[in-house]
């Protein structure tokens, strides 16, 4: 059962379909020319999504890559992939085979290798991972020769007998956008093409075209790391990783909030958002590797070892080197950032903007000094104290079976320590109004009120949201009245809200409503002023 509980650590139903599709693209890799970046022959991946019953539902994934390798007598063993020594292919532990146990109960697979005379058959079900403890799951093997006419060599995975909801949790266009996601270095290769069909409906994969962001990307070949051996005799060790360089590749859209956070890549396939490594302590995390407006890749192939649920990465002394290396790095990614990202801002406003300014400070001052508590409960185990009984005053043991000896059991106490609900802010938030710019947009073509960069909020006057607030009088004037302060009070409050990421509220759109009512308070000064 050892298998089964493994596979619970599957938890995304396209996660799990990834590693099939993942399977086919290491089934072609013998295939690829690395120098002209093709394969030698067209490679079709396909995922089907069938049937109407629960006794018919189906999915299908079919490549025509090299086939599976069997041994009719050999044994397969988890955690010993043989493709773990191959540098060319991303299987690892030989557990991403399993994971439909997680979602299904059975899972067909029929496969011939390239030149061999025959296919291969078999099935693998839940049912015969239920075996007496020393015995060995088994499952049978069918074989069966093959015409010369037929293709040369293909894999066909059919997962069946789907648990309650799976299947339907199951949504192509989902699957297509996780896919691109994920494979989006291999989407780039000649002659690959990975499809999704349900009934009539048939949808590509394709590789994210960083062109229509920017033409001008930051782009770096690292060859060496090196990390701290000493501080006291300030030495350092360093690795050569030229062989197998890191390639930074990251381009920035002045206009558009792309939202698509920088990853890192291993073997062409994602493994996790930068900013979101814990082991990796960025001095610019907001700035580069959460900037809205920034996307892009490092590839770590060969230089970084992902865990078995390729989320993060071993921590090992190369890793470490290799943070402090990136590290290094950031200020020259920022200033390239900043350099593509920069706003050219009237100083029209600047009076007006001195008052917003000193009234939001003035609003975060006094929320800190009044920031709410909250409580929690914890319990503490005090070894030195031990439970009595209620009549005699005795106290309470327990009995360890095998010496016959006897300890108190530890008092259990417990305690309620009162937490400030947030964070302390800091009052270095800077609100810019742009007289000059058209605002920039979400990568859905909207425009947006407002952005967030590097402590500063900047309120877009063009927007026709502000503009309606804010109507121009005759004399070609600007007057602040109440609809226009609570405009600007809730784009400020939505930030910082935003920036905070606090903890839970019981109503967080009333605690909003009152953030805004209090701003708007403190805003009050602007009522009457002309621009």
């Amino acid at each position: 059962m050892t298998i089964v509980q493994q596979a619970q650590n599957y938890t995304d139903v396209y996660r799990i379909l990834a590693e099939y599709i993942d399977n086919s693209i290491d089934s072609a890799e013998e295939l690829f020319d690395n120098i002209t970046d093709s394969y030698s022959r067209d490679i079709e991946i396909t995922v089907t999504k069938s049937g109407n019953s629960k006794k018919n539902r189906l999915i299908t994934i079919s490549d025509n890559a090299c086939g599976m390798k069997i041994s009719l007598n050999g044994e397969y063993t988890i955690f010993k992939s043989d493709k773990k020594e191959d540098p060319s292919t991303n299987g690892m532990y030989g557990m991403g085979m399993f994971s439909f146990l997680s979602i299904c109960d059975k899972m067909t697979v029929d496969t011939r290798g390239i030149d061999s005379e025959n296919s291969y058959n078999f099935e693998i079900c839940r049912k015969i991972f239920d075996t007496p403890n020393g015995t060995f799951p088994e499952y049978e093997i069918k074989s069966s020769k093959v015409s010369k006419d037929e293709l040369k060599s293909w894999t066909t995975i059919t997962l069946s007998e789907f648990h309650s909801g799976k299947y339907e949790e199951i949504d192509l266009e989902t699957l297509k956008k996780e896919i691109e996601t994920h494979f989006e270095l291999i989407l780039k290769r000649k002659k690959i093409n990975i499809t999704f069909k349900e009934n009539q409906k048939i949808l590509n994969a394709e590789p994210y075209d960083y062109s229509k962001i920017s033409t001008t990307p930051f782009s770096r070949n690292i060859l060496k790391l090196h990390k701290t051996h000493s501080k006291r005799f300030n030495s350092k060790t360093e690795y050569d990783i030229s062989d197998s360089p890191c390639s930074i590749f990251l381009v920035v859209s002045k206009n558009m909030e792309i939202n698509r956070d920088p990853v890192f890549v291993n073997k062409g396939r994602r493994i996790i958002e930068i900013s979101k490594v814990d082991q990796f302590r960025s001095n610019c995390r907001s700035s580069i590797w959460s900037n809205p407006n920034v996307t892009g890749y490092i590839s770590v192939t060969g230089i970084l070892d992902p865990t078995p649920t390729r989320k993060d990465f071993k921590n090992t002394n190369k890793l470490k080197a290799f943070f402090k290396t990136l590290n290094e790095l950031e200020p020259e990614i920022r200033k390239f950032i900043e350099d593509e990202t920069k706003i050219d801002l009237s100083d029209k406003l600047n009076e007006i903007e001195k008052q917003i300014n000193s009234a939001v400070n003035e609003y975060l001052k006094k929320s800190m000094k009044k920031m709410s508590k909250y409580k929690e409960s914890y319990s503490l185990i005090d070894s030195n104290y031990t439970d009595n009984t209620s009549s005699g005053g005795n106290r309470k043991t327990s009995t360890n079976k095998s010496n016959g000896s006897s300890k108190t059991k530890p008092k259990v106490k417990k305690v309620d320590i009162e937490l400030p609900e947030t964070e302390l802010i800091s009052t270095g938030i800077t609100i810019k109004i742009d007289n000059t710019n058209s605002p920039q947009t979400n990568v859905s073509g909207n425009l947006l009120r407002s952005i967030y960069r590097d402590s500063t909020i900047i309120i877009y006057k063009n927007h026709p949201d502000f503009t309606n607030r804010m109507p121009i009088s005759m004399k070609g004037n600007y007057k602040f009245e109440e609809k226009i302060i609570q405009y600007i009070s809730m784009e400020i409050i939505t930030h910082l809200n935003s920036e905070l990421e606090t903890a839970t509220r019981e109503n967080k759109y009333a605690k909003f409503v009152t953030d805004v009512y209090d701003l708007e308070g403190h805003l009050s000064i602007l009522k009457g002023q002309v621009i």
